[in-house]
């Protein structure tokens, strides 16, 4: 899953930050986008432990309701400083799992398009 010199709490949390803030990209959260998150966290991030934890903490994120674009940012200032520790198959399951939640009610909206727009940039960009 991560690389040793990549703390698998702190890429839970933040994989939660973008999930999070790609289901909430239009200001609501639907049940179904809910339901394809978690159904995406058990698909594409197959720890036990490790989907636990992401879990965990996308529901923290459900309830305290941050502000979307600063999930993002979070999630983007992370990946820049841990760059060289994401794998190829990491930024696979990270964009799967954001075009699943993405499309899983009434399809992509405008708001989700261009966040998986930044996500995509922020993925190809990493080496």
């Amino acid at each position: 899953m991560c690389s040793e010199n990549l703390n698998g709490v702190e890429f839970a949390g933040q994989l939660a930050n973008l999930f999070y803030a790609i289901a909430a990209a239009d200001k609501q959260i639907s049940e179904q986008e809910i339901k394809t998150s978690l159904d995406a966290f058990q698909n594409e991030w197959k720890k036990g432990g490790f989907t636990k934890l992401l879990e965990k903490n996308f529901n923290a994120l459900l309830i305290s309701k941050p502000n979307t674009e600063t999930c993002f940012e979070s999630f983007q200032s992370f990946t820049q400083k841990h760059s060289a520790y994401l794998t190829k198959a990491q930024k696979i399951k990270i964009w799967n799992t954001a075009d699943a939640i993405a499309s899983s009610f009434a399809n992509k909206n405008k708001s989700e398009v261009i966040l998986l727009a930044k996500l995509k940039n922020l993925l190809m960009d990493i080496p």
